[in-house]
């Protein structure tokens, strides 16, 4: 990295510093160690949600939307019976993430609030083939995998929302215009890319190896041909399937649903490398047609309970 780039991520960082966002990963890791834990039951998870009252307020809002019925659920013991402890580790996950994220505006075909919308399927996605087709793995939680899907594009959230610059705008423009991936110009405008920035913050927040790689490697694991853990190994190709199956069940979904933050340029990318992260899932041709059926339902089932609105 050059000294542009290394200056102009130390002003984003530094913005970074100075809101809210920063105070995240300590919060969503220490749930994350709570909900992890084999000897907790509801009643710990309730205790370290409660903590956070506007967290609260959205996973009752949400517990009491049509999607789950007409309930008057009115506190979260409730939420637990009636939403289930998955979906409500999931719902507390996204929103530790997403309640301090600026989702105002879009330039081109670039939109903070689909690439958010696209790292909640992603997530939702890295589940389901996490509970499928990992389970007989002991270290494969199934909320690794989801966090993994939440964070795996932060830091190009990040970009978004504290260096919106007119270099940033530039490279938006030009990927939009010559459709081209993201990540192989962002350097030349900016001085370092959004997995560098990944390596960054995770090194800085002191996030697990696995998520550090995730964040800072999701383009070039691969290529790179580096080994470090077969967990990590499965997160990769887990994330990189997930992205895909985002494009593939666009044709059975409503408009709305069809970029999930990013354009179709980017399917070139995804394609040539997803047949290898099947193979090494052992996920065949009847497996994708089951995996994006539950993805379907999924998703919908985030729609009705407006799970996918941000506001703007």
């Amino acid at each position: 990295m050059d000294y542009k780039g290394r200056d102009n991520m130390e002003v984003l960082i530094e913005e970074m510093s100075k809101s809210r966002i920063s105070t995240m990963p300590n919060i969503l890791f220490g749930l994350l160690e709570v909900f992890k834990d084999p000897k907790a039951n509801a009643s710990h998870f309730v205790e370290a949600i409660n903590k956070d009252q506007s967290i609260v307020v959205k996973l009752l809002e949400i517990a009491n939307s049509p999607a789950f019925g007409m309930g008057k659920v009115s506190n979260l013991e409730s939420a637990f019976i009636l939403l289930g402890e998955d979906m409500v580790k999931e719902l507390v996950f996204s929103l530790i993430v997403s309640k301090n994220l600026n989702f105002d505006g879009g330039y081109c075909d670039f939109s903070a609030a689909k690439l958010w919308e696209n790292s909640l399927v992603v997530a939702a996605s890295n589940k389901t083939i996490c509970q499928v087709y990992l389970g007989d793995y002991d270290d494969c939680n199934y909320l690794d995998f989801y966090t993994a899907g939440l964070l795996k594009e932060f830091s190009l959230v990040m970009m978004r929302q504290f260096f919106y610059t007119k270099e940033f705008k530039s490279v938006i423009s030009k990927r939009f215009l010559n459709k081209i991936d993201l990540h192989k110009i962002e350097k030349e405008y900016l001085g370092f890319t959004h997995e560098e920035l990944g390596r960054k913050l995770a090194k800085i927040w002191n996030f697990p190896e696995d998520l550090s790689y995730i964040m800072g490697y999701h383009h070039t694991y691969q290529a790179s041909d580096v080994f470090l853990s077969k967990h990590l190994d499965f997160l990769f190709h887990t994330s990189q399937v997930s992205q895909w199956m985002c494009y593939n069940i666009n044709e059975r979904m409503s408009e709305r649903a069809i970029k999930f933050g990013y354009t179709h340029s980017d399917l070139k990318y995804i394609d040539t490398d997803v047949v290898s992260s099947l193979d090494f899932l052992n996920i065949d041709e009847v497996g994708i047609s089951s995996l994006e059926n539950i993805l379907v339902s999924d998703v919908k089932k985030l729609e009705k309970a407006n799970w996918l609105v941000v506001e703007k």
